[in-house]
């Protein structure tokens, strides 16, 4: 993989919905279809605010809680409270990482989103709590 930074912070957005609920406008797959080879999700985050974007992903987070892909449908409570945000992935957050969330609702955070085979395209994202 490069050494020169993949993707950028400055052009999406991760919103965090609920506690365990983030949704985001990346394709789950290269083809945005459930039935093709995901891609891996994860959140990292930061206290001190020191992650930067490397040719290897984001580095330097305090931890990394790897997101499940929930599905293409956004719960409807969340649609109705953020209609925005109609056609992105639904991402959560698995029930044994979520000890991490109140660190990480506080801290610096960025979403990352790497195609299965890790050799094609990278999201990044910034994600700030809009549930608190």
């Amino acid at each position: 993989m490069s050494k020169v930074p993949a993707g950028t912070l400055l052009k999406s957005y991760a919103h965090w919905v609920k506690a365990n609920t983030l949704v985001w406008r990346v394709p789950v797959s290269e083809d945005g279809e459930l039935t093709s080879p995901q891609r891996r999700f994860h959140l990292h985050y930061s206290r001190g605010s020191k992650m930067q974007v490397t040719g290897h992903g984001i580095e330097h987070a305090d931890a990394v809680i790897p997101l499940k892909i929930a599905g293409l449908n956004i719960p409807s409570d969340v649609m109705a409270k953020y209609p925005h945000l109609y056609g992105s992935t639904h991402l959560e957050i698995e029930p044994e990482h979520m000890d991490k969330v109140s660190s990480a609702h506080n801290a610096a955070c960025q979403v990352d989103g790497t195609a299965h085979n890790l050799t094609s395209s990278r999201s990044m994202s910034s994600a700030k709590a809009s549930w608190l």
